[in-house]
This record gives C-alpha cells, sequence and structure tokens, in this order.
C-alpha cells in the first residue's frame, strides 16, 4: 500500500477546490475574481512548500482545459502582494476594502485614490520629458533655446502653470537628462543648457 504524501494531498484538495469554484463561476453563484483570487493564493502555496510540486503537476489539477493550456510565466514576485493582501483582506472581514488592503485607495474620506496620484505623476513626467524634448529637439535644428524658454513653451502648448512644469522638471527632468546622456545625445561636446 502506497503512502500518500503532502503533495498527493495537496493536488487533491487543489483539484476539488478548483472543480468546486469553476462549477461556482460557470453557474453564477461565485465571482470569477474572487475564485480567481482564492486560487491564486492556493497556487502560490506550492511555491513555499517544503515539498514541491512541479508546474506540470500542479497543472494537471485544473479542471478547465482552458486554465490547463493557456498559460504565462509571472515572476513570483508580482503575485505575492496581490496574494498576501487577498488574504489580509479575507482576515480583515468587512473592515477594509480590498483596495484600500492593497493600498490602491485613500483608506478615508477625502483621501486621494492611487491611480489619481499614479496619473498625476505620469503627467509630471510627461510634461518633464517635453522640456527635454523641446531643448534637444530646437538644439538638432541649429536653434537652441533656453531651459526657460521650454518651460514656458510646454506650459503654453499643455495648458498648466510654468511653475507646474517647473515643479515637474525639478522631479523628472534630471533622471531623463542622465538617460539621454548616457545614451550617447549629448555627445561630441555638447551639453544639455540649464538655466
Amino acid at each position: 500500500m502506497e503512502l500518500i504524501t503532502d503533495k498527493q494531498r495537496f493536488l487533491e484538495a487543489f483539484r476539488a477546490r478548483s472543480e468546486q469554484l469553476a462549477d461556482g463561476v460557470q453557474s453564477g453563484d461565485r465571482n470569477m475574481a474572487w475564485a480567481s483570487l482564492e486560487l491564486l493564493a492556493s497556487v502560490f502555496s506550492v511555491f513555499n512548500a517544503e515539498e514541491p510540486i512541479d508546474c506540470d503537476e500542479l497543472k494537471s489539477a485544473y479542471p478547465v482545459k482552458d486554465w490547463r493550456e493557456r498559460q504565462a510565466i509571472i515572476p513570483l514576485a508580482f503575485l505575492e502582494p496581490l496574494v498576501e493582501a487577498w488574504a489580509s483582506y479575507k482576515q480583515d472581514g468587512d473592515k477594509r476594502t480590498l483596495g484600500e488592503v492593497l493600498g490602491l485607495e485613500g483608506g478615508g474620506q477625502g483621501k486621494t485614490p492611487i491611480a489619481a496620484l499614479e496619473q498625476i505623476k505620469d503627467r509630471h513626467r510627461k510634461l518633464s520629458n517635453l522640456v527635454v524634448v523641446d531643448i534637444v529637439w530646437q538644439s538638432l535644428q541649429g536653434q537652441p533655446i533656453t531651459q526657460d524658454a521650454a518651460f514656458q513653451g510646454v506650459a503654453d502648448s499643455e495648458g498648466v502653470s510654468l511653475e507646474t512644469v517647473q515643479k515637474a522638471f525639478r522631479k523628472h527632468g534630471p533622471k531623463s537628462i542622465k538617460a539621454l546622456k548616457d545614451l550617447g545625445v549629448f555627445a561630441s561636446g555638447s551639453e544639455y543648457p540649464s538655466d
């Protein structure tokens, strides 16, 4: 008689839970996102187990053909925050939303959601990059302009204040300039102008 290993127990339990969740999603009794996070947490636990499970063994436990065939390679570091947040969310009950646990929502009335904050950061990077591009482009055209002129030009073209462009450039400009210098854009003795 063969002894059942922890790995076999896990695979059987995982297969049963996967089937239960897949059936629930198909019948409309379960939310697909919830089921996906549940299964993701189970799959993630495999990689921290004392007796690791081969990916092909795990894949064979998926009850849905599409799950077995459509695969993606995703670093565990990308998944870990999701799995940890999901576990925390389930443990907290109704104290916090999933968005709060993930750090995507502000966590209180009047707090700015992370998506809005990230849009502001992206907008500031864009403004800063437009300044750099304007200066480099004008220089390549044989009509160099000052940094202050580029600030004003970007402010006018983007419909923002001069101070907004300057603030954005102070935060993001040096990194863009360094990257261009590293690429050799300012080769043969030319330098990025500064005012």
